[in-house]
């Protein structure tokens, strides 16, 4: 499957003084076998230490000598490490956090070479046992599931990518002048595929986009069932790995959280209806530790005033969206595969996919935050999902089920702040009407693009 992560990697590649980078991401996301793939295809020679079963290296790792490091290589594996030809990969780094540690000498001392890390817990160990990265030395590289467009291109569907990359409201700059001028819609051609598309996303939404589970699905023609045995064989690996979050006495609040969770997505997040026996102070822990393993992530409430949004961002007031839409559905579904939604009728799901799609379409070295806006005057009630920023603007972002969706609170969000447009994601062609710019689901990735182009051409 080719990933952007990989895109990414390759222009890496070319840095004549790379730095050392940390992958970060949930489990089974794919993060290992892209960087050996990656590691064996673009590089002379290719070194891979992991940790899990490697303990002849912990030793050499513990001087935070790289050039002692390279050299016991040589002597270890009769490896000769060269600058811009070689690659040292440390997999499983969780496990011994004195070898992320030893990064910062790598960039420093050694400058020129390709030193990549990863793991599956990387963000517990960075708490547990704090190394010394500054600023500037090591750089972090986040992963996600696939994308629904590597999702698309996993299938071969060149033509249907093509379509989406082509989107416009017209190919004459003074008709789009005149368009915005007039606030009169302009909606795209194509409705035969734009129809495909859509059938696509809602398969999407019953897979999710974790590589097995892709991998399951395309090599035995297209079934579901296998796809959906495989999101829970995860499932159940991430409820295995609840023991090394921390105490024993923290697995029940752990499970209970994570089994729970999913049904409070697109709600007002609150710890009393994860388990209304449990103390809060529990529940907000294992939640934590949750978002630590990439498994949910919270989208805070912001104000719609000033940039960044980051500014204004609630600590309590959140709502969360799980790591992938497959997975979250599996949980949903409590084994009863008729449980699932293919259709876009649901919010939860919707929004769901939605901020799943804003994450992963961001520079690879930005953990991109998501926000939402609620108004909290009293007896009020609109709400907008997802805020976003593009350029010093503020976009409200509503996610719609049906054709015909109300927008009440988008346009009360448009009014009170002046933002310059309003977005629609839902089934609707590519339009732009009245100051609302109608996205369909499976045109997210081409959001920040569209935006610009209205900003660039009014």
């Amino acid at each position: 499957m080719n990933r952007l992560s990989r895109r990414a990697l390759i222009k890496w590649q070319a840095d004549k003084h790379p730095h050392p980078i940390v992958v970060r991401g949930a489990r089974q996301v794919g993060k290992s076998f892209l960087l050996e793939r990656f590691a064996k295809e673009n590089f002379k020679t290719a070194v891979i230490i992991n940790f899990e079963y490697d303990f002849e290296f912990y030793e050499d790792f513990e001087t935070l000598d790289p050039v002692h490091i390279v050299n016991q290589i040589y002597l270890k594996r009769n490896i000769e490490i060269k600058t811009g030809e070689s690659l040292i990969f440390l997999d499983e780094v969780q496990l011994f956090p004195k070898a992320i540690q030893a990064l910062r000498y790598f960039y420093e001392k050694m400058p020129g070479l390709h030193v990549i890390a990863a793991g599956s817990l990387v963000d517990f160990a960075l708490k547990q046992e704090p190394v010394s990265m500054p600023v500037g030395r090591v750089h972090y590289f986040y992963m996600h599931p696939l994308s629904f467009r590597e999702f698309l291109e996993a299938q071969g569907l060149v033509g249907y990518l093509k379509f989406i990359d082509d989107l416009d409201f017209t190919k004459s700059r003074n008709a789009l002048k005149k368009a915005l001028k007039v606030k009169s819609g302009i909606a795209s051609s194509g409705n035969a595929l734009h129809e495909k598309l859509l059938a696509e996303v809602q398969k999407y939404l019953l897979l999710g986009g974790m590589p097995a589970v892709i991998r399951e699905y395309l090599n035995n023609d297209k079934q579901f069932p296998l796809a959906f045995r495989e999101q829970r064989q995860i499932l159940n690996t991430y409820i295995d790995d609840f023991r090394k979050y921390g105490k024993n006495s923290e697995f029940y609040y752990l499970r209970k959280s994570f089994e729970r969770a999913p049904h409070l997505i697109s709600k007002k997040f609150k710890y009393s209806q994860l388990d209304p026996e449990s103390k809060s102070t529990h529940l907000k822990q294992a939640l934590e530790h949750l978002i630590d393993a990439h498994l949910f992530t919270k989208v805070r409430a912001t104000s719609g005033i000033v940039t960044p949004l980051e500014l204004n961002a609630s600590d309590s007031d959140f709502k969360i969206i799980g790591l992938d839409c497959g997975l979250v559905q599996n949980l949903l579904s409590a084994n009863n595969e008729s449980l699932y939604i293919s259709d876009f009728n649901s919010g939860l799901i919707t929004e769901q996919f939605v901020g799943q799609e804003l994450r992963v379409y961001v520079d690879p070295y930005d953990l991109r935050k998501l926000y939402y806006w609620f108004n909290d005057a009293k007896n009020a009630s609109a709400e907008i999902d997802y805020l976003i920023e593009i350029g010093k603007h503020i976009i409200p972002v509503e996610v719609k089920a049906s054709h015909q969706g109300r927008l009440k609170s988008l346009r009360y969000f448009m009014d009170k702040y002046k933002a310059p447009l309003g977005i629609r994601i839902s089934v609707n062609p590519l339009s732009f009407e009245e100051g609302i710019l109608s996205v369909p689901f499976y045109a997210v990735s081409e959001i920040n693009r569209l935006v610009e182009m209205l900003f660039l051409k009014n």
